[in-house]
């Protein structure tokens, strides 16, 4: 199945993102820009601390309506009552939480003035790249799981830098949004394969695409698992140097937490799958067992 891309930018979630790093201690490559939005983003989360709501999930819900129209004011509402906000003080909250994302915008556009010009630009390499292999990349991994794995359509949506390398999806969206970097953070990983991975995440989230695995375990799961995947099949086509695959390098600049426990984990399973005849679908829920072996 072809995946046809949609390429957009945004200025709105590159602000966003760059907020949320900040609020939750991600580091930045920006530190500039860090201290330029450090004053609001510490007054909404206390704003929200006192009210005991939940941070993480505040920050990844607003995070995600920067990929749809709308205003400061619209977009904190959802993101309070995401986080446990009473809907009797959403009204009121979202109202003084609008004022400082208003003041975080505008410290934004002082360091980027130029941003939705420069951001089509920023975009071209990968854009260019992933014109040139993309489709190839995305037929071996449907090669190395099946066919109706894969979206047959994404919106790809590029950002300003805040973390040197990054991206993220939104399946309700069908859509993947990736740091426009210039250049590629490990040579031997070229930011197509975070593409790649990121697409095929995607299509594993679609409703139903995988009803062995539960709903809970499933972006986990298809985090870790596509890894592999994905760098076999772009060795396939030279865009991962020949021998081991270099596994341990993907997890941590795609930023798949773990650690070295993880990277076990993961290559043991990989080794089992590539050199047996189990189906992705059986192989997949063999490793949701090995992730939550308690059924948590």
């Amino acid at each position: 199945m072809k995946t046809r891309i949609r390429w957009t930018c945004s200025v709105p979630l590159s602000v966003l993102r760059a907020a949320a790093s900040v609020a939750l201690r991600e580091p930045v490559v920006t530190p500039a820009l860090e201290s330029r939005l450090t004053p609001a983003v510490a007054a909404i989360n206390h704003r929200l601390a006192l009210d005991e709501l939940d941070l993480a999930v505040f920050w990844e819900e607003l995070l995600r309506s920067g990929l749809d129209p709308g205003d400061d004011r619209g977009r904190c509402e959802p993101a309070l009552l995401a986080a446990g906000c009473s809907p009797l003080a959403s009204e009121t909250m979202a109202s003084a939480v609008s004022r400082w994302l208003t003041e975080i915008r505008l410290a934004h556009h002082e360091a980027f003035p130029k941003l939705a010009e420069q951001l089509p630009l920023r975009g071209r390499p990968l854009r260019e790249h992933w014109e040139e292999r993309g489709a190839g990349l995305l037929r071996q991994v449907g090669q190395r799981t099946h066919n109706q794995l894969l979206p047959s359509r994404a919106s790809v949506c590029l950002i300003q830098p805040v973390r040197g390398g990054d991206g993220g999806l939104d399946a309700n969206r069908d859509t993947v949004w990736m740091e426009a970097i210039l250049t590629n953070v490990d040579p031997a990983l070229p930011e197509t394969l975070r593409l790649g991975w990121l697409l095929a995440r995607l299509g594993m989230a679609r409703e139903n695409a995988n009803r062995l695995i539960d709903a809970e375990h499933l972006p986990r799961v298809a985090a870790v698992g596509l890894v592999p995947v994905v760098l076999a099949a772009g060795q396939e086509l030279d865009l991962v140097p020949p021998g081991p695959l270099p596994i341990a390098a993907a997890l941590h600049t795609w930023r798949v937490e773990g650690g070295e426990a993880l990277t076990a984990l993961l290559e043991n399973w990989w080794e089992q799958l590539s050199t047996g005849s189990t189906p992705f679908p059986v192989a997949i829920k063999a490793l949701d067992r090995m992730l939550f072996p308690t059924g948590s």
